[in-house]
C-alpha cells in the first residue's frame, strides 16, 4: 500500500511538469496499465494453483480449529476435575479442623474437672 502511494506521488509529480498532451498520454498509460493488472489479477486467483492454495489454507485453518476446540475441551475438563479435587480437600480439611476442635475442647473441658 505504501509502494502505491508512493508511486502514485511520483506519477503525480512528473505530471506536474508536463504539458496537456504529455499528461492525457501518461493518463492513459496508467489506465491501460491498471487494467493489465486486473487482468492478471483476475487470471492468477483463476489459476488452479491459487484455488489449490486457498483451499489448503481453508482445510488447515480448519484443523487449527478443530484442533484448538480439543484442546479447550480438554482444558475445561482438567479445570473441572481439578475444581474438583479442591472441593473434597477443602472438605477434608474442614472436617479434621472440626473434628480436632472437638477433641480439643473436650480434652479441655475434662481438665477443668
Amino acid at each position: 500500500m505504501r509502494k502505491v502511494l508512493i508511486g502514485g506521488l511520483a506519477v503525480a509529480a512528473l505530471l506536474a511538469g508536463c504539458s496537456r498532451d504529455e499528461r492525457a498520454d501518461v493518463g492513459e498509460d496508467l489506465k491501460a496499465a491498471g487494467a493489465e493488472v486486473k487482468e492478471h489479477a483476475q487470471e492468477a486467483a483463476a489459476s488452479p494453483e491459487v484455488k489449490e492454495a486457498a483451499a489448503e489454507v481453508k482445510e488447515a485453518a480448519g484443523e487449527a480449529g478443530a484442533v484448538a476446540k480439543d484442546a479447550a475441551g480438554e482444558a475445561k475438563e482438567a479445570l473441572a476435575k481439578a475444581g474438583a479435587e479442591l472441593k473434597t480437600g477443602a472438605k477434608n480439611v474442614a472436617t479434621t479442623v472440626r473434628e480436632e476442635s472437638r477433641e480439643a475442647s473436650k480434652s479441655g473441658n475434662e481438665q477443668a474437672r
